[in-house]
C-alpha cells in the first residue's frame, strides 16, 4: 500500500484515544485527601485527614474534535482500521490528546495540623496529535483515490505527533505558613522522578504540497523530523503496559508547586473553609530518551514531486531511514541527535471552591496546557473547565456533577461518587455510556482508598 507509511505513524495510537481533569468530582472534595494532590500539591495539608493510601487505581478518557468511534465497528473493522470510525466535516485540522494512568500507590499523611507528606508511584501514557490536515486524512484513508481532492494545494502546515510512555515517582510536602484568624495560607510542592519507557515524535513543519493523482504528490516542500526509542511500525504497545513497565528506561526531573488561601470564619482548628482559592503548576520537567539507532532524521524535501509508491514494503523505521537515505533525489536528510529529551505535560491549576449550605459546595476548576504546538518534543496536555456542584454527607458519602468544557470535545455533563473507601466517576456520563451510538469521546475512573479521618468539628 503506497499509504502506509502515513496511515500508520499518523494513527496507530488513535485506538485507545482522550482527558479532561482527572478524578473530576472526587479530587476537589474536602475528603479529597491524597487525590487532592492533583488539584494542588499544597492540599497535602490536610485538616480532616490523618492519611489516605490509594491503590489500584486507573483514569482513561478519550477526546478529539474529528473522528468518531463506534463500538460495533472497532469490534468488526474486519482488519482495516479506518472501518473503526467515521470522521467530521472536511476542511481545518484535526486534534487528538490521550492522558491515561494507573496508580500502583499513593498516599498523604499529616504530620500535623500544619504539615503533610505524600508521594506516589504510577506508570502514565499520554499522546498528543495536534494540526493534522483533515483533507490529508481523509485521502490516505482511501489510499489517495478521492479525486474531488486533485488539484487542491495546501501551504503552511504543520503538524505534530507525540507520545510517551512513562513511570513517575514522587514525594510531596507541604506547610501552612500563615494562620491569621480566618485567613489560612497553604504552600505545597512535588518533586518528581520520571522513567521513560517509550517515545515517539513526528513533525511535519511548514509543509506546502498539492495532490496530483493517487500516487503523486507535486510543489511539495517543507521538513519533516521524527525520533522514536522504538523500531517497529506499529510499536509493541504491550511494552506500554502497567507490569512490563519497571526495567530499563532513562531517567528524568520535574515537579509540581502550589499555593491555597483559605477563609474560615469558625475559630476551631479543624473548622470547613467557607471558601479556598488555590493556584498551581504542575509536570515541569523532562524525560530523557535513547533514541534507537536507525530512527532519528531530518528530512528536507529536495524534489517538488513526490512518488507515494516510494513507501510500499515499510515494515520498521529503519526501512524508512534506509529508502530515504539512498534517495537523493526526492529528499535531503542529516541524522537526528543520540538522545532528545521529551518535556512533560506542563499544565496551570486554577481551583476555586465555595461552601454553599450544609454538605453543598460547588467549585470552579480550570486546567490550562503550557506549551508550544509547534514544539514535536513535548507531550501536552488540553485546556478544561470545570464547574463542580456536590454534596458531601459527612466522612464516607459524596456524589457530584461536574460540568465542563474540554478542547476538541466541547461541553459534558459527568458524575462522581465516594461510598466509604471506593470512589468512580466520568467527566462525560452521556458520551461514556451511550454504548449504541457513535463516540468522540470518553472518561472513566475509579480506584481503591483506605482513608483515616481525624475527628470532626
Amino acid at each position: 500500500m503506497k499509504n502506509t507509511l502515513l496511515v500508520l505513524t499518523l494513527f496507530f495510537f488513535t485506538a485507545p484515544v482522550l482527558l479532561a481533569q482527572r478524578y473530576a468530582g472526587n479530587s476537589e472534595s474536602i475528603y479529597a485527601g491524597y487525590l487532592g494532590l492533583y488539584v494542588n500539591p499544597a492540599n497535602v495539608v490536610n485538616q480532616r485527614m490523618q492519611s489516605d493510601v490509594n491503590f489500584l487505581s486507573y483514569n482513561i478518557s478519550l477526546s478529539n474534535d474529528y473522528f468518531r468511534f463506534s463500538f460495533a465497528r472497532l469490534a468488526t473493522g474486519g482488519g482495516d482500521f479506518f472501518d473503526s470510525f467515521t470522521t467530521g466535516s472536511q476542511g481545518g485540522t484535526a486534534n487528538i490528546v490521550f492522558d491515561t494512568e494507573a496508580i500502583l500507590a499513593g498516599g498523604m499523611f499529616s504530620i500535623n495540623d500544619k504539615m503533610g507528606v505524600g508521594f506516589q508511584i504510577k506508570t502514565r501514557g499520554i499522546l498528543s496529535a495536534t494540526g493534522f490536515d483533515k483533507d490529508l486524512i481523509e485521502m490516505a484513508a482511501s489510499g489517495f483515490t478521492k479525486s474531488e481532492f486533485y488539484g487542491r494545494k495546501y501551504s503552511g502546515v504543520t503538524s505534530t505527533l507525540s507520545a510517551m510512555s512513562f513511570n513517575e515517582y514522587s514525594v510531596t510536602f507541604g506547610s501552612e505558613v500563615m494562620n491569621a484568624g480566618p485567613h489560612r495560607l497553604k504552600v505545597g510542592g512535588a518533586l518528581k522522578l520520571y522513567q521513560s519507557q517509550g517515545s515517539f515524535h513526528l513533525q511535519f513543519k511548514d509543509l506546502e504540497y498539492e495532490f496530483y493523482n493517487e500516487d503523486t504528490l507535486k510543489n511539495v516542500s517543507g521538513q519533516i523530523n521524527y525520533s522514536s526509542n522504538f523500531n517497529e511500525i506499529p510499536p509493541d504497545l504491550t511494552k506500554m503496559l502497567p507490569w512490563n513497565q519497571f526495567a530499563g528506561g532513562r531517567f528524568g526531573v520535574g515537579g509540581d508547586i502550589g499555593v491555597v488561601y483559605e477563609y474560615s470564619p469558625a475559630k476551631l482548628e479543624n473548622a470547613p473553609y467557607k471558601f479556598k482559592v488555590g493556584v498551581s503548576f504542575h509536570d515541569i520537567g523532562f524525560i530523557s530518551i535513547d533514541r534507537d539507532p536507525g530512527t532519528s532524521n531530518i528530512i528536507d524535501f529536495s524534489a517538488q514531486t513526490v512518488d507515494l509508491n516510494f513507501f510500499d514494503g515499510i515494515t520498521s523505521l529503519n526501512d524508512i531511514n534506509d529508502k530515504i537515505n539512498r534517495d537523493s533525489i526526492q529528499f535531503s536528510t542529516r541524522e537526528g541527535s543520540f538522545e532528545y529529551l521529551m518535556q512533560a505535560p506542563t499544565r496551570m491549576n486554577l481551583f476555586v471552591d465555595a461552601h454553599i449550605w450544609k454538605g453543598f459546595y460547588a467549585s470552579f476548576f480550570s486546567e490550562i496546557a503550557l506549551h508550544d504546538y509547534l514544539n514535536a518534543q513535548k507531550t501536552v496536555s488540553m485546556n478544561s473547565f470545570e464547574i463542580i456542584p456536590r454534596y458531601e454527607v459527612k466522612k464516607w458519602f459524596s456524589v457530584a456533577m461536574p460540568i465542563s468544557y474540554v478542547q476538541y470535545n466541547g461541553v459534558a455533563v459527568g458524575l462522581a461518587l465516594r461510598l466509604g473507601p471506593v470512589y468512580f466517576g466520568t467527566s462525560d456520563l452521556f458520551r461514556t455510556f451511550a454504548i449504541g451510538s457513535d463516540f468522540m469521546g470518553f472518561s472513566v475512573y475509579g480506584g481503591l482508598r483506605v482513608p483515616l479521618y481525624k475527628k470532626e468539628v
